[in-house]
């Protein structure tokens, strides 16, 4: 961890776990988000100190995260987003790293915009085993091809959570993003995904601050991103323009993006 960044996090007034999920849970939301260099944290963060709590859990400020998505073999859920689709689906198992927990998570984006985020705790004994999306828990995560499922890449990266409990808003930071399919690997060190977490859209500081800092919010999936640096058989002329604008700010990443 960058030294300066852990100082600046430490200096945060800090929420709790429980408070942050009676008063800013958000499992159905509107979400905002921008690509920030790396370089331009430490910046943000400072900024953000007066306005915005820091979550903490077991005196740690900054979470591993490891994620596993999901797909049918013919990527229907790359293709749908892709097309614009505007009811689309993800699906994929998460770990946090540092509690052990996992989940099986599905992300349903609606025709109105907003996300309807489902879950259920995993057996550690089976955790990829995502036939527990029959579950009623998921009854509201569209018609999922389950049995068509299968692991398509793995993402991993530090999360930190700032958290406005005023506003019932959540802003997290992922820092480090690694994406990895197979036996291939790609780190985007140079920049950090900042996701703008609110019941619905209203005035938030940290979209303010990003305006004042000329930095542009944008739609950038991470499962898209790392779909697309990792397989060149797929179809991104949709994509293109944002990631060779996100590669042009990464120091790891010098490649443009040419497949279509």
């Amino acid at each position: 961890m960058n030294l300066q960044t852990d100082e600046i996090i430490q200096n945060f007034d800090y929420v709790n776990l429980s408070e942050t999920i009676k008063k800013a849970a958000l499992m159905d939301r509107s979400d905002t988000k921008y690509v920030i260099p790396a370089s331009r944290l430490n910046e943000v963060l400072k900024a953000c100190k007066p306005k915005y709590r820091i979550l903490e859990i077991r005196d740690k400020r900054s979470f591993q995260y490891d994620t596993v998505y999901f797909d049918t073999p013919g990527l229907r859920f790359y293709h749908d987003h892709h097309a614009g689709k505007q009811d689309r689906q993800k699906v994929r198992i998460r770990k946090y790293l540092d509690s052990g927990m996992a989940y099986l998570e599905v992300k349903h984006r609606l025709n109105k915009g907003n996300t309807i985020k489902s879950r259920m705790v995993l057996d550690a004994q089976s955790p990829e085993d995502i036939s527990a999306l029959k579950h009623p828990v998921f009854a509201d995560a569209g018609n999922l091809p389950v049995d068509q499922l299968r692991p398509v890449i793995r993402i991993s990266y530090d999360r930190i959570t700032l958290v406005d409990l005023t506003n019932e808003e959540r802003v997290t930071i992922d820092r480090h993003i690694v994406f990895e399919r197979g036996n291939e690997t790609r780190s985007m060190d140079g920049i950090v995904i900042a996701e703008v977490k609110q019941v619905k859209k209203h005035p938030s500081f940290f979209r303010r601050q990003m305006r004042a800092m000329n930095i542009r919010e944008g739609s950038v999936s991470k499962y898209c991103m790392g779909t697309l640096l990792l397989n060149d058989r797929v179809k991104g002329n949709r994509f293109k323009t944002r990631l060779n604008r996100i590669l042009k700010i990464t120091d790891t990443l010098k490649q443009t993006i040419s497949h279509a």
